[in-house]
């Protein structure tokens, strides 16, 4: 049975400004968008938490928000860097999987299928296993030990990171992308 994870940043342009030009530069407590040319004139490509909590929208027009929130702090949106920073990310994953790929401009997928075992040892080491379960371990501490470690690296990255696993791409790119907030992603 395969076993697909797929990770998603909800914020990977803005988190990818943040660790390329520093804090000061890209403000997490003030409203932020960048900015890209669209049909229409410039219009946004990203938003962080504090424009998003003011309802400024992805593809929304600049001089509409501009109008609206005079005070939206705008940078240029780079779709290059962001597309080889989310490339340096899916090679690094290869310590998850052989098999890693790209998922549109804000994610990755990783194929784990036998590999979540080499996880298991390290999470289940030295720890006490009920009787009757000697020599196995819990039938999903491999699979939960490389997502919390996946998790908590990124999150040292200073990253956002939202992930799903499921026997299928479909299934695992829904998870990390439509689960409730109360939903365990895995």
């Amino acid at each position: 049975m395969r076993r697909i994870v797929s990770v998603w940043l909800p914020a990977w342009p803005i988190e990818r400004l943040r660790r390329h030009c520093g804090h000061e530069h890209v403000p997490a407590d003030r409203p932020l968008a960048l900015v890209r040319n669209g049909a229409h004139g410039l219009e946004i490509a990203a938003v962080n938490e504090a424009s998003r909590a003011l309802r400024v929208h992805i593809g929304a027009a600049l001089a509409d928000t501009r109008a609206a929130l005079p005070a939206l702090i705008t940078l240029t949106a780079d779709a290059s860097k962001d597309h080889a920073g989310l490339m340096r990310l899916v090679r690094w994953c290869g310590r998850y999987g052989p098999a890693r790929h790209l998922d549109g401009e804000d994610g990755l997928w990783i194929d784990i299928t036998g590999v979540a075992h080499l996880f298991a040892d390290a999470a289940v080491r030295g720890a006490n296993r009920p009787a009757g379960n000697e020599g196995r371990d819990p039938p999903d501490a491999g699979e939960r030990a490389l997502l919390g470690d996946l998790v908590e690296r990124f999150g040292r990255f200073g990253l956002t990171v939202r992930v799903g696993l499921a026997d299928t791409l479909g299934g695992a790119h829904a998870v990390a992308r439509f689960a409730t907030s109360s939903a365990s992603p895995f």
